[in-house]
């Protein structure tokens, strides 16, 4: 990668937190806001620019994480679903295994390997499996200065 090209992000998970993680990329020079992934079914079809209450930002919102795991569109996918590992940990092996790069707000994936080796193990192995990172930032704070 360039220094000239962006970093295409999908946001995973369009709560207060995930609201505020996609606002942080459609403002970031470098990044680029290219699918948004809610449970919600309320959001799906919605342009995530409306569901931010800004622009229209040219994004569809889906209800089908299927729709932003595909490495060929997506460089890295920013998951603000939960603040535990072992509840994200489902969501987190699906990103990994189609072979994108993960950020998570979950504040233990700042030290995952502190709070349960088991799944910092597992999460380590698929990365190097699927060639990808997983990595925490602890709050969405955090992700404004990565």
């Amino acid at each position: 990668m360039n220094k000239n090209q962006r970093i295409r992000v999908a946001q995973w998970g369009l709560g207060a937190m995930g609201q505020g993680v996609a606002k942080v990329i459609l403002a970031k020079q470098g990044l680029e806001l290219v699918g948004a992934f809610d449970i919600r079914p309320e959001l799906a079809g919605k342009d995530v620019g409306e569901v931010l209450g800004v622009e229209p930002a040219g994004v569809v919102v889906s209800d089908d994480p299927a729709s932003i795991l595909d490495p060929a569109k997506v460089d890295v996918i920013t998951i603000a679903t939960n603040s535990w590992v072992a509840k994200q940990l489902p969501d987190l092996k699906r990103i990994i295994s189609a072979g994108i790069n993960v950020v998570s707000i979950a504040e233990e994936m700042a030290a995952t390997e502190a709070q349960n080796h088991e799944e910092a193990a597992a999460l380590d192995a698929l990365d190097k499996e699927n060639g990808g990172t997983a990595s925490g930032a602890g709050d969405k704070r955090t992700l404004i200065h990565i």
